[in-house]
């Protein structure tokens, strides 16, 4: 993804979960705790809007995606009616 990114002109912006709160490291999007705007949906939407800020970057161009756990955690944040996911 980084060589693509590069090549392409892209950012690319990989959160990491610490193992404090997932013992697998893995986005706990199943806890209704972390499904809203309080929990690790709007963390990773802060740190997308943080990049978006500093890049000066389109919101209509910012796009969310992830595997396994990530994938599940993607779609909260995409369907959550966060404002920097438009697809």
């Amino acid at each position: 993804m980084n060589d693509l990114a590069e090549r392409s002109g892209f950012l690319v912006l990989y959160p990491e979960q610490p193992f404090s709160a997932n013992i697998l490291r893995c986005w706990n999007w199943f806890l209704p705790k972390d499904q809203d705007r309080s929990g690790e949906a709007k963390l990773i939407t802060d740190m997308a809007n943080s990049v978006v800020e500093a890049y000066n970057i389109t919101p209509s161009k910012v796009f969310i995606g992830g595997l396994s756990a990530g994938a599940a955690m993607s779609v909260i944040v995409a369907v959550g009616s966060f404002s920097f996911v438009l697809f």
